[in-house]
């Protein structure tokens, strides 16, 4: 395969980190087509590429019991999900242990 050659243009300039921002419409991962750009929560203004992910625990034996990713940067509405997960999976854990 022949070289790239660059025909015309300019000599392409590292961002400035202090000002550069994102452009989730100028993204594209390649690796993991379903992640976004969302809020990274450590500055305010800060994000980064990614999604959520949210496990629940069942606390006195610390074994995970329900797991979730997605793309919202809040725990208000998967709670219901997460809580319906880990309900299905203790039913068929109880299911497995009388048969």
């Amino acid at each position: 395969m022949p070289p790239i050659r660059i025909v015309g243009g300019h000599d392409p300039k590292a961002p400035d980190p202090g000002t550069a921002t994102l452009e989730p419409q100028a993204e594209r991962n390649f690796t993991d087509s379903q992640s976004r750009i969302v809020p990274g929560g450590s500055q305010k203004g800060a994000v980064v590429e990614g999604d959520y992910a949210q496990i629940a625990v069942a606390g006195a034996a610390q074994i995970i019991v329900a797991v979730d990713a997605l793309q919202q940067a809040t725990d208000n509405h998967p709670l219901a999900p997460m809580l319906e997960q880990t309900e299905r999976g203790a039913s068929a854990a109880r299911d497995r242990e009388t048969s």
